[in-house]
């Protein structure tokens, strides 16, 4: 288990024997994982219920699709050529969201009129860069085998 504190936001992880992430705490909020291999493919909350799906592609974090069960919507993913999410679609083909990254892993999202978020409007999984899972807004940056408390 990790754990870090930044702020008044306190972040848990949980990790099976295998290191993956099997569930995350923030604040109190619990969000189990469930993984076909390397591969996330479902998220649970703390009442057990199914509150999205991911559908991946052939790479280590290569996510296709999430569907939001609790929204009701469907996102699509797009990717450069090294492996970073670049942007977000809805089902009907809008733009939702689009990121850039900087040194260090800084992530900078901008909505579909390059208007400046500080957090994703859609809850995006906690991958992004490179298809490794970054969690900057809970405390802690991981690069699959890297920890870093921020």
């Amino acid at each position: 288990m990790i754990s870090a504190t930044n702020g008044s936001t306190t972040a848990t992880y949980q990790y099976d024997g295998l290191g993956r992430r099997i569930a995350k705490t923030v604040n109190g909020v619990t969000t189990n994982y469930l993984s076909d291999g390397d591969q996330v493919i479902a998220e649970y909350n703390q009442a057990g219920t199914l509150t999205k799906k991911y559908v991946n592609g052939n790479g280590i974090d290569e996510v296709l699709t999430m569907e939001d069960l609790i929204a009701g919507k469907k996102y699509y993913y797009s990717y450069d050529g090294l492996g970073s999410v670049v942007g977000v679609t809805d089902n009907t083909a809008n733009q939702i969201e689009n990121y850039k990254y900087g040194v260090f892993g800084a992530v900078f999202i901008t909505d579909a009129n390059s208007q400046p978020l500080t957090t994703s409007a859609i809850e995006i999984p906690d991958f992004l860069r490179e298809g490794n899972w970054t969690m900057k807004r809970d405390c802690i940056i991981t690069a699959r085998a890297n920890t870093h408390q921020i």
